[in-house]
This record gives structure tokens, C-alpha cells and sequence, in this order.
């Protein structure tokens, strides 16, 4: 089991277990405040070579979430990148980091996700 240097959190005790693995990728549902403490906690990052973040794009989606909570669903898997090697284990957003700011600044202004999950492919 995967477990990250300098922290006592193993990868499914934040991305939860494994669904469905083959050669090229793993898929994972995650609760959304794993997620949140995984980006809080500086496990989850958003990596440099990202697109720039359209502030636009974000109040959209928090719009399209509060309209219905179940619209995070539909969009599909949060697509991330596992990254280890001797200095360093890191796990990097590739895809999703509009959504994940709409569910950062929703949460941060008290909104209940309860427990709600979401996918994730690595």
C-alpha cells in the first residue's frame, strides 16, 4: 500500500480503495472532504503546467452545484497523477481544478457536502 514520505497518510486512507485497476489506471471514489483536506494538507496539488484558473469558469460551476448537488456526478472522474521518488511523493491534479476550486470556495462558505463522493482516475 502506497504511503506518502513525511506524513502518516497512506493513499487509501484518503483517495479511498481501489474500484477498478488495469495496466494504465486506477479509479477511486473519494469523499469530498478527503479531497479537500488532501488539497488543504498540500497532498493534492494543482501543478505549475496547469491552464490558468478562469475565475468565471469556477462561479459557473459553484452555480451549477448549488442548482443540484448531484451535477458533480455527471461530469465525470477528477483525472490525477501519482508522483514518487526518493525526495519527494506527490499526487497532482491533472484534470478538475475548476471543479475542486468550486467545491473549495462552496465549502469554505459552509456548504454541506455530507457525505458525498466523487471519482478519481490516477
Amino acid at each position: 500500500m502506497l504511503q506518502y514520505k513525511n506524513s502518516p497518510h497512506k493513499l487509501n486512507d484518503i483517495f479511498g480503495e481501489e474500484l477498478v485497476r488495469n495496466n494504465s489506471c486506477t479509479h477511486r471514489k473519494v469523499l469530498i472532504r478527503n479531497l479537500i483536506m488532501a488539497y488543504k494538507s498540500q497532498i493534492l496539488k494543482i501543478p505549475d503546467f496547469q491552464m490558468i484558473l478562469n475565475d468565471s469558469a469556477v462561479e459557473e460551476i459553484i452555480a451549477k452545484i448549488r442548482n443540484d448537488k448531484d451535477w458533480l456526478y455527471i461530469q465525470g472522474n477528477f483525472t490525477c497523477c501519482y508522483i514518487e521518488n526518493c525526495e519527494n511523493t506527490a499526487t497532482f491534479l491533472i484534470d478538475g481544478q475548476h471543479r475542486l476550486k468550486a467545491i473549495l470556495q462552496l465549502f469554505n462558505s459552509g456548504y454541506n457536502f455530507d457525505e458525498m463522493e466523487v471519482s478519481i482516475i490516477f
